[in-house]
């Protein structure tokens, strides 16, 4: 959980609660209206497995590298992790087109890709098997 640098400020205390619900898709008004503040609205929903555990262990990860201060459920980059923020910018891929990439959900894409899989083997298994109990009824007349 590298990326979640990306999610805080230097300047503007973050609310732990919020990053952790904009990522996990928890639609609440305050978690929206703070979302939008924080400019993280676009990553609605991008990690829906996220767990409170791996997000607070991700946190202290951040804390103890001396990233970020944590103080009343809020969130501060220091300078450090401000410079760590821009280095994280600059070697990874920033998406261009969030929005669109997560108007999918991947998961049920790929359970509903895989039930429609099961469903034409299923299908075809029964049309062979009836074509063959065909045939083998008008040998016999």
């Amino acid at each position: 959980m590298d990326y979640l640098i990306m999610f805080l400020s230097a300047k503007q205390p973050r609310r732990l609660r919020v990053i952790e619900n904009i990522l996990h898709n928890k639609r609440t008004v305050t978690t929206l209206f703070w979302g939008m503040r924080y400019h993280i609205l676009p990553w609605l929903g991008s990690n829906k497995q996220l767990t409170r555990i791996n997000f607070d262990a991700a946190i202290d990860k951040l804390v103890g590298a001396g990233l970020a201060n944590v103080s009343q459920n809020q969130v501060l980059l220091t300078n450090t992790g401000k410079q760590a923020q821009l280095d994280f910018e600059r070697s990874h891929y920033q998406p261009q087109f969030l929005q669109f990439y997560l108007l999918g959900d991947l998961t049920k894409i790929e359970r509903r890709v895989l039930l429609a899989g099961q469903v034409l083997s299923e299908y075809s298994y029964h049309n062979k098997k009836n074509t063959l109990h065909y045939r083998l009824m008008r040998e016999n007349y």
